[in-house]
């Protein structure tokens, strides 16, 4: 009997144990996964910021030519009437 209550003992110390290392890793891996979802949503914050960044630019650079060519043309009409040069 006594040798049962031995075993018992510490069949149910060693689950405790397991358990207690179970919920411990249970919370490391929660932090990671929290972690790793944070820096997704920083890294897609980026990206989104970096396309409007880019999609600025590109207008900004057609608004320039268009701007340009206006102008040439203005210019190429006054200089064709004979207004300048």
């Amino acid at each position: 009997m006594e040798h049962k209550e031995q075993y018992k003992e510490q069949y149910v110390g060693k689950h405790e144990d397991v358990y207690k290392d179970v919920e411990e890793l249970k919370g490391k891996y929660y932090n990671i996964d929290k972690r790793t979802e944070v820096t997704y949503t920083k890294i897609d914050a980026l990206r989104i910021e970096m396309n409007e960044k880019f999609n600025s630019l590109e207008k900004r650079f057609m608004m320039m030519w268009v701007l340009q060519t206006v102008t040439f043309l203005a210019i190429l009409g006054l200089y064709l009437k004979g207004i300048i040069f």
